[in-house]
């Protein structure tokens, strides 16, 4: 009788033991996530660049690997055909450059392969990702992937939809946030921080 309690104690031992040791395996376990979550989050913080767009939208910009999502529905292209910067002229909004929507079917990538075409006649021979950015709106969030584009040649289109069709610049003035010709897309941190971007990529 002592003798089957002795073994009924020890079984019990044994099992308590094995149970804590699978506890502490998952409190390190639990530990371990917790540090690689605060880790990319701190990862996270330091890559982006945070400031407010001309409607005072707060404005998340990054120039990790699609940081914001995997299926942005908008696209920005920075074009550059030779010494010249490629704009289009938005008819309502201005000078900028082209971009728009990811349609049904398409990537970033095709997207923006296809605003260029549409809304500047630029054909694209080098297209590179940059970055993505989010507005926080008012009333809904907009993910956009920047690119830069190098454009080989510019052709006449039927129609420009939308805009009235390319423009060539020598450079973007200084003063283009308060510059009345530009779009408001060109007017927050996000061309600036972008071309600053784009200048260290072609550097490397």
């Amino acid at each position: 009788m002592i003798r089957s309690s002795i073994c009924i104690i020890t079984s019990v031992l044994l099992i308590e033991n094995k149970n804590l040791q699978i506890l502490l395996v998952m409190i390190n376990l639990i530990n371990y996530v917790n540090i690689f979550i605060i880790k990319q989050l701190e990862r996270r913080s330091a890559m982006e660049i945070q400031f407010k767009d001309y409607y005072f939208n707060d404005v998340y910009l990054s120039f990790d690997n699609h940081p914001f999502s995997l299926s942005p529905k908008h696209v920005w292209v920075i074009c550059r055909f030779y010494k010249q910067w490629l704009v289009t002229n938005h008819a309502t909004r201005g000078l900028e450059f082209p971009g728009g929507n990811v349609e049904e079917g398409e990537t970033p990538e095709q997207a923006a392969i296809r605003e260029v075409k549409e809304e500047t006649g630029g054909n694209i021979i080098d297209l590179r990702y940059i970055g993505q950015y989010m507005v926080m709106g008012k009333e809904k969030r907009i993910i956009k992937n920047i690119y830069f584009a190098n454009i080989n040649s510019v052709e006449e289109q039927p129609t420009y939809y939308e805009t009235k069709g390319p423009v060539l610049l020598d450079h973007l003035p200084d003063n283009i946030a308060y510059n009345d010709s530009y779009s408001f897309i060109m007017k927050d941190g996000v061309l600036q921080n972008s071309l600053k971007r784009i200048r260290e990529l072609i550097n490397e």
